[in-house]
Formats: C-alpha cells, sequence, structure tokens
C-alpha cells in the first residue's frame, strides 16, 4: 500500500472479480521496496509512484483493510478474503472494530499475520480472541535471507518502540508456565 495507485488497483481488481465471478483474495501489506521503485522513477524521470509521507502510507493501508472487510460484510456471494499482514498495532485495532462494529467473524474472510518474532504479543492476543493468525518464518541461505530481515527491521522501527512490552510480556507468560508446573497436582479420581 506504499504505492499511490495501490488503493485504486485493489478495488479494480476486487470489481474485476466480481464481474468475472470468483473470488478475490488480497494480502494487504504496507510494502517493502520503497527505495529502490523512488530510485528507478529517478531513472527514468517519472514521477515516484511511492507516497510522499508515511502517514499516507498508513492511511491508505487502512483504507483498503476497511474496503475489503465492508465488501465482506455487504456481500453475499463471493466475498473477498483478506490476509493483513501487518505489525502495525493501530492497523490491527482498526480492522477489529470494524469487525466488532458489523457484527462479522474473521472466519475465513479475515486473517491476520506477522513475522515470527515481530509483535508476538498482538499475535497471542489474536489468537485469545479466536482470529486466525499466521506467523511466517524467512527461510534460505543467510546471505539471501539477512537482507530481507534487515529492511523489515527498518521498516518496522516503530515497532522497536514495543520491544520492551513485548520481553516483559514472554517473561510474565514464562514465569506463569512455570509457577502452573510447579504447583502440586491433585490426583486422579479413583474409578
Amino acid at each position: 500500500m506504499y504505492r499511490v495507485d495501490a488503493l485504486q488497483r485493489l478495488r479494480d481488481g476486487y470489481a474485476q472479480a466480481r464481474r468475472e465471478g470468483w473470488r478475490l483474495g488480497a494480502k494487504i501489506v504496507r510494502g517493502a521496496y520503497m527505495e529502490l521503485e523512488r530510485e528507478r522513477a529517478a531513472e527514468l524521470a517519472l514521477a515516484s509512484p511511492i507516497h510522499a509521507t508515511l502517514s499516507d502510507t498508513h492511511a491508505a493501508y487502512d483504507a483498503a483493510a476497511a474496503f475489503l472487510v465492508n465488501e465482506i460484510a455487504t456481500q453475499t456471494t463471493l466475498q473477498p478474503a483478506v490476509f493483513v499482514a501487518t505489525h502495525n498495532n493501530a492497523s490491527i485495532e482498526r480492522v477489529l472494530q470494524q469487525l466488532q462494529h458489523l457484527a462479522i467473524d474473521a472466519g475465513d474472510a479475515v486473517m491476520f499475520g506477522q513475522l515470527l518474532g515481530m509483535q508476538d504479543a498482538t499475535s497471542y492476543a489474536l489468537a485469545a480472541m479466536g482470529a486466525p493468525v499466521y506467523k511466517y518464518v524467512p527461510y534460505g541461505p543467510l546471505h539471501e535471507v539477512m537482507p530481507y530481515l534487515v529492511r523489515r527491521a527498518q521498516e518496522n522501527s516503530a515497532v522497536a518502540s514495543t520491544i520492551r512490552a513485548e520481553a516483559t510480556h514472554a517473561a510474565t507468560e514464562l514465569r506463569r508456565r512455570v509457577s502452573q508446573s510447579l504447583l502440586p497436582r491433585k490426583p486422579a479420581p479413583a474409578v
């Protein structure tokens, strides 16, 4: 959704799916190759295809999610399916509020996903609410995986502010599990 044309392309793709009678599945992401696309546009003497500000990108992402969730609520056939791929808690909260407001059970129509190790507390909370949550793990040769992970870390620098909360949550959960395992167990009733 970092491209200025992304929201319209999504709407056009959904309209095409409705016209042709197939179900649109969309994974919405903020984006990964902003600098490369800006450089390529400059090389070709074209206007940058990238939103001017991060706020514009966030707005486009949230608008795309809202559009798809609204279509899920209003269509009885060929509802779109949306994979909300984000580490941004504000965007996740907006989707959850919209689902609640429209009385939609996420089911197979709305799924959430994050990179394993990023926003795990958010993933746990979503799963506890019954939302479908997927964690992905990049794999492959180190020289291919590391640049990808570095880009994710750079793009998700806002997530860094939640690392302390993540660590606190993990430590609390670990203490809870350990203390439960140390509690004396009641013997099974005799049969």
